[in-house]
């Protein structure tokens, strides 16, 4: 009998340890500063208890996990008032919307080091450190809440992009992409760190990590916008340096190729590069004067602000 009490004691134990796993893996990425926290100090005990100097149930040591528990159920409680949100939004343009204050209502709070980042929020380390022109906080948004338009084909070099825009006029974009080409190129390369640092004197988005450029170095090599049978300035010259673009893949952290209206704007969302080299792009157009600029953050502030997931809501 008390063999029996023994082996259902032990499966008992394991259904709940397997019922708390659950939990953390479906909030893994809220959780990893927790885990990290917890990884850190069973090092320290292990060593300073040892030596009998340490008290792992300090006051400060469980005000720590307290704010990390506080964070960890804030977050949570944002992402499902999001999808509540999302569930009832329709269009809402910029120029109806305070799509700023929207962003920073529902964004993740993340910690480096049991440190909350500063700035708190993803969009404001944007506007403070990743904007080639001030006025380009205007275009910031929630690309969810604005009209997608439709995907029509891709592959891994072109995606095709066809729909009808809300004044009625049609709409085609086209983008291609093609091996690297290293004919009259520069690229500069650090040998100290092993990775490419400029390529024609601009910093190399999703190809800093490659060192034979030819063989695994893909460059956009095209980028056409048609509206109502009339092109528009697309200068693709200007963000040529956005290597590896990601057109059709998709999976927890990339996303294929987008492009969405915001009234009088046209967005053309990109994803490329791997691992840490990863880059989110946000490409911005006038439907009448064509480009205006783009907004581009890699691998450090993506990761930094836990980004690197299916949820990711961007700029």
């Amino acid at each position: 009998m008390n063999y029996i009490k023994l082996i259902f004691l032990i499966i008992l134990i394991s259904c709940k340890n397997n019922s708390n796993e659950e939990v953390i893996n479906e909030y893994a990425f809220e959780n990893i500063s927790y885990k990290n926290y917890d990884l850190a100090n069973s090092k320290k005990d292990n060593s300073v208890n040892k030596s009998k100097n340490f008290n792992k149930d300090s006051k400060f040591e469980k005000s720590k996990r307290d704010s990390i528990k506080k964070i960890i159920n804030y977050n949570r409680s944002v992402r499902k008032e999001l999808d509540r949100f999302y569930q009832t939004a329709n269009y809402l343009p910029s120029t109806n919307f305070d799509h700023l204050k929207h962003l920073r209502k529902y964004s993740k709070i993340e910690q480096i080091d049991d440190k909350t980042n500063k700035p708190k929020f993803f969009i404001d380390h944007i506007i403070e450190n990743y904007l080639e022109n001030p006025e380009h906080k205007n275009y910031l948004t929630d690309r969810k809440l604005l009209k997608k338009l439709k995907n029509d084909m891709c592959d891994e070099s072109y995606v095709t992009i066809n729909d009808t825009l809300v004044n009625g006029k049609s709409i085609s974009i086209t983008i291609r992409s093609d091996k690297f080409d290293t004919n009259g190129r520069k690229i500069s390369f650090d040998k100290k760190n092993n990775y490419i640092s400029k390529i024609d004197g601009k910093y190399p988005f999703g190809a800093i990590y490659y060192n034979n450029a030819i063989e695994e170095i893909t460059e956009l090599s095209n980028l056409e916008i048609i509206i109502d049978g009339i092109k528009i300035e697309t200068n693709i010259e200007e963000f040529k340096n956005l290597y590896n673009p990601n057109f059709c893949r998709l999976d927890s952290y990339r996303k294929i190729a987008e492009a969405y209206q915001d009234g009088n704007n046209i967005y053309i969302y990109l994803f490329g590069g791997e691992n840490a080299g990863s880059y989110f792009s946000k490409l911005i157009f006038d439907i009448d004067k064509g480009y205006i600029g783009k907004i581009v953050t890699d691998y450090y502030p993506l990761s930094m602000y836990g980004s690197f997931h299916e949820k990711f809501v961007g700029y």
